[in-house]
């Protein structure tokens, strides 16, 4: 198979600290064509990257998409200035990977060159965060979700799945407000649920995380992700 993964840091192997992670597993028998996966980033980065890449390619649909829903809560900002998106992690400014390819990145890395943010984005938090709720958060990235499916569906894309991190990053195992419940019904009946798997990550590496404080998997955990992944892919004859 030819592969096409994105995610966060369940995938991306939290800041690349724990390898082997469950994408260096299908690295030994197949081939990665990219993996765009960001440690800390939203599901607004993970689908908008994900179309930029489709948008690239001659020959999008002879590719298997793997995409991996993270938090709905986090959400990213583009700064017209610095031409870079940067990505909202609570009050921290976590800036796109492609940071690394302006004009103006230093090789002081990521903390030093997003350290003029920090005030911005605690000020942005303060104000955000009262005015947001997990509902808003979830129709948002429901609406992500829809426009992914968009872009497959118009590039004779049918070979992927989607896979919650957890539970919370998962549209179907939320429970909308009364008075939201027929809007957030609607949407959801527009996913194409059946390119979701039936199993979240943090189910699948239950009891195999990093620690008690840390519940990114760890070694045994990425490998029985890529093991479950794999076999959803061979029940579909995606390989």
């Amino acid at each position: 198979m030819k592969l096409y993964i994105n995610g966060c840091s369940f995938t991306a192997g939290e800041a690349y600290k724990f390898r082997p992670f469950w994408p260096s597993f299908f690295e030994q028998e197949h081939e990665i064509v990219q993996n765009d996966s960001y440690p800390g980033c939203s599901n607004h980065r993970i689908i908008r990257r994900t179309i930029d890449f489709i948008n690239m390619q001659d020959n999008p649909e002879e590719l298997v998409y793997v995409v991996q829903l993270t938090n709905c809560e986090r959400s990213e900002w583009y700064d017209g200035d610095k031409d870079i998106w940067i990505g909202s992690l609570r009050d921290l400014a976590n800036f796109d990977d492609k940071w690394r390819d302006r004009p103006w990145a230093s090789n002081a890395g990521h903390h030093n060159d997003a350290k003029p943010y920090e005030d911005l984005q605690k000020q942005y938090f303060s104000v955000a965060y009262k005015h947001q709720s997990l509902e808003k958060s979830m129709l948002s990235t429901m609406e992500q979700v829809i426009l992914l499916q968009s872009v497959f569906k118009q590039n004779n894309i049918d070979k992927y799945v989607i896979i919650p991190m957890s539970e919370t990053a998962d549209p179907r195992n939320y429970t909308p407000n009364n008075s939201n419940a027929t809007y957030y019904n609607e949407m959801l009946n527009t996913i194409d649920l059946t390119h979701f798997t039936d199993d979240v990550i943090s189910k699948i590496a239950k009891g195999l995380e990093v620690s008690m404080d840390n519940a990114h998997p760890n070694r045994a955990g990425h490998e029985t992700i890529y093991r479950y992944i794999l076999n959803v892919l061979k029940e579909r004859t995606y390989d």
